[in-house]
């Protein structure tokens, strides 16, 4: 390999230009906001007279310019030569430098200045310590292939290392690599070499992050100085595809059937088709799914004969497509004896957080007898009901704060029940946990009286969001594996005229990592699409409706907090994801709520829907502001509440509190308690095991409140669910 004596490098001070200027396409003339940094890999190097280096320079263009950069290396003595790789664009983020000492160059240390310069900004500089030995009566130089190695996930490329052996050097030369990211294992064969090269393997796990990465090759000559040369690795993800129960349990009766669904997903650009087979089924118990595409949900229906006998039977569903290693999910079907049935509840997967908690403490009542405590097993309880009808009584809590919830409900009901994650009167019934990760973000094109929200999943940065010009943000209780990160911006003055939106798929950052940064005016941002929400049903003399919106994506339908400030009124007016950047399985979940002007009113609705198209959400009625509130004996503060619920709500409910922590629900189906007035009843459960009431239970009946709910809501995402309720603060007698 030559030097072109061309290239040389005088020692006034400019030694080559290695990026030709160009005009970029970053912002026009180089706008003001735009900046670029510049590092070098590695920042010094030893050369014997007549060696060479390779240095890979690093250049990080940011507020909006994405144009081209000269650089230029100042201060370098008589001798030293540099010029950049053929295979280097002018506007590509890395360049290798090759610098190299003729047999003109002087012994000695040398600080070099390599500077960064594009028209209209602030130039970038770092600093090169070349220290130049006398030279070797022969030598080696080390080439590489500079064009990116691209491998994906769970793969492996192979690439040259090639040896240049000046004036008849002979010596062997050992290989090692450096800086290879975590699960990267890099394999020469051979590593010693006595020839004129290497094959260099990269095996890349299936859980390394992609990006970009520079590794340093090293060649070690006994008695030499090392010579190095760098090598970009490029890894993306791995396309592929999973699968997931909607319910890892199924509840039937003898002789009787049911149904539930597989949620299968795909990510990285995976496009094939998967078939699905089930196994595990017994004699007496069938079961098929519906589908063999990747992108919907799968229905799995199930049926059983009488002579079945009563068990838990595990069905594994298996998914395979071309390519891809077999994917599985698991769904228990628990079959009951047609005199009862088995009811189930699972926390396992519910955070403790101070919204969200998983129970402490689980009892029941089959029919009208005793209270009886259940003891769980990985946060699932579960225990059998004979009887018409039965109660459930959960408590749940950390240090400070405990709520003892029960529900008396009919024997289909709690067939049906599932554990709840939040509190009762809103019914967040889906598990959604946080994580354990923390990961770090910057926005570009947020300005002084902008606002914008940024959400990962469950995890996002607050309800205050962001506020301009503040650029950087932090996710915190971020989930691991594949997340969809959803970021919107708007204008704090007039709502409209700086509404704009980015959503990245299937992110699954580092612990720690940092999120690339999000340009609202760049290629990724999108406007968003805009509809009419009006409110039906408002509060008599008028109430304020208010607004929030989730957007529920992902394999796990998780919710992404999407709130712009300004989503209110009496016609709520808000913003959503078009139709072209959505995903089959996404959906929009918006709440509007009417803090109506009647005595400690507070109702909502909340539906959930795919395409964010105009439609009227119809609030549920007013309860009854009167209630029949009986103070009942015992060790703790034991209330009834009688009163009439509007036909709608098909769940009644009496709430309270004493002021320091200790919380009581107590509902009633519309089955459970017939069509007449309810009657709620705070039980006595000082007498069942575990029961703490000192701890648990409240001393006395602050903000008493009964309330209604309904809901037509089947699943986390399906399309056009409602969920509404209402509480009030009752009055006398």
């Amino acid at each position: 390999m030559g030097w072109p004596r061309s290239s040389r490098l005088t020692p006034l001070g400019l030694a080559a230009v290695l990026f030709a200027q160009a005009c970029g396409s970053g912002t026009p003339g180089g706008s003001e906001r735009g900046t670029i940094a510049f590092s070098l890999t590695p920042a010094a190097a030893t050369l014997q007279v007549g060696g060479l280096v390779q240095v890979t320079g690093t250049i990080v263009r940011g507020g909006g310019f994405t144009g081209a950069v000269a650089i230029t290396v100042e201060g370098a003595p008589t001798g030293v030569t540099g010029s950049l790789d053929a295979g280097t664009s002018i506007t590509a983020s890395t360049a290798v430098v090759r610098i190299g000492a003729g047999a003109d160059a002087v012994p000695g240390t040398y600080q070099l200045t390599v500077r960064a310069k594009a028209t209209g900004l602030t130039d970038a500089t770092a600093t090169f310590v070349l220290t130049v030995a006398p030279a070797a009566s022969s030598y080696y130089l080390l080439t590489v292939d500079t064009s990116p190695l691209a491998v994906i996930q769970g793969t492996a490329v192979v690439t040259s290392i090639g040896i240049l052996r000046v004036a008849g050097f002979a010596g062997s030369v050992t290989f090692t690599a450096e800086g290879l990211p975590a699960g990267v294992i890099a394999a020469f064969n051979p590593t010693a070499v006595t020839g004129l090269g290497t094959a260099l393997t990269f095996t890349v796990g299936s859980s390394v992050v992609p990006g970009s990465y520079s590794i340093v090759i090293r060649g070690t000559v006994a008695g030499r100085t090392d010579v190095t040369a760098a090598v970009t690795l490029v890894v993306s993800a791995s396309p592929t595809f999973s699968i997931a129960a909607g319910s890892n349990y199924l509840n039937v009766l003898q002789g009787n059937g049911g149904v539930t669904y597989v949620k299968a997903s795909r990510s990285a650009g995976f496009t094939a088709t998967a078939s699905y087979t089930i196994s595990g089924a017994p004699a007496g118990l069938g079961a098929t799914i519906a589908a063999t595409v990747v992108t919907d949900s799968l229905t799995l229906t199930v049926t059983t004969t009488a002579g079945l006998a009563p068990g838990t039977y595990p069905l594994v569903i298996h998914a395979n497509a071309t390519g891809i290693a077999e994917r599985t999910t698991t769904v228990n079907i628990i079959v009951a004896a047609t005199a009862g049935v088995n009811v189930r509840l699972d926390f396992s997967a519910c955070p403790q957080t101070f919204y969200v908690q998983a129970a402490i403490w689980v009892a029941y009542q089959d029919g009208s007898g005793p209270w009886t405590r259940v003891t769980g097993t990985g946060g699932v309880y579960t225990f059998h009901i004979n009887s018409a009808t039965g109660g459930i009584a959960v408590v749940r809590g950390g240090v400070q704060t405990f709520t003892t919830s029960v529900q008396y409900l009919t024997q289909p009901e709690l067939q049906a029940a599932t554990a709840s994650c939040g509190d009762d009167f809103t019914d967040v019934t889906s598990p959604y946990p946080g994580g354990s990760k923390t990961v770090n973000g910057t926005l570009t094109q947020l300005v002084a009286g902008d606002y914008a929200q940024v959400a990962m999943g469950t995890a996002n940065v607050g309800d205050f969001g962001i506020i301009g010009p503040a650029t950087t943000y932090q996710l915190s209780q971020v989930v691991d594996g594949p997340q969809d990160l959803l970021a919107y911006r708007t204008d704090n003055v007039t709502n409209s005229t700086r509404d704009r939106m980015v959503i990245r798929r299937d992110l699954n950052i580092a612990d720690g990592g940092t999120i690339a940064p999000i340009d609202f005016d760049g290629a990724q941002a999108f406007a968003p699409a805009t509809a009419n929400f009006p409110a039906t049903g408002t509060t008599p003399g008028g109430g304020t409706i208010s607004a929030y919106l989730d957007y529920l994506s992902g394999a796990n339908c998780t919710p992404n907090r999407f709130t712009p400030r300004g989503f209110n009124g009496v016609g709520v007016t808000g913003f959503g994801v078009p139709a072209a950047q959505q995903r089959a399985g996404d959906y929009h979940a918006l709440t509007l709520t009417d803090n109506g002007n009647y005595t400690g009113g507070f109702r909502y609705v909340r539906s959930t829907f795919h395409l964010f198209a105009a439609r009227a959400l119809g609030l549920g009625a007013v309860m009854p502001t009167t209630a029949t509130i009986t103070t009942l004996p015992g060790t703790y503060r034991r209330l009834q509440a009688a009163f009439t619920p509007p036909s709608d709500y098909t769940t009644a409910g009496l709430y309270y509190h004493d002021g320091l922590g200790h919380v009581f629900f107590v509902t009633a189906s519309a089955a459970f308690r017939g069509p007449a007035a309810a009657t709620l009843t705070v039980p006595d459960l000082s007498a069942v095991t575990g029961y703490t009431t000192a701890t648990w239970a409240p001393s006395v009946a602050a903000q008493v409140r009964i309330f209604g709910k309904a809901t037509t809501q089947t699943s986390a995402c399906s399309e056009g669910t409602t969920q509404y309720a209402d509480q009030v603060v009752p009055v006398g007698p």
